[in-house]
């Protein structure tokens, strides 16, 4: 698992085939997000760090990690993530 940089777009996570792992910097709220729920497709050229996405608490202060592997869908659950601070 990585957390999302400024060149990864919506074609990353549609070919990546791993949901995006979202984390609130404000409650610590932690949740998924697969491509088909933000419509993303081979040829989406959204910037994922630009996404309106908003946590349940109001928060818009969101870390973003692409999963890259099974083990990391876990990981990222229970907080055990690289640059969690970043």
């Amino acid at each position: 698992m990585r957390i999302c940089r400024d060149g990864d777009s919506g074609a990353t996570l549609a070919t990546n085939g791993w949901p995006l792992g979202i984390s609130c910097r404000h409650c610590d709220h932690r949740y998924f997000l697969t491509a088909r729920q933000l419509q993303a497709h081979k040829y989406d050229r959204r910037a994922l760090r630009r996404l309106p996405l908003v946590c349940s608490c109001g928060a818009c202060d969101l870390a973003l990690y692409l999963i890259e592997a099974p083990g990391d869908l876990a990981a990222f659950l229970t907080a055990d993530v690289v640059g969690a601070a970043a």
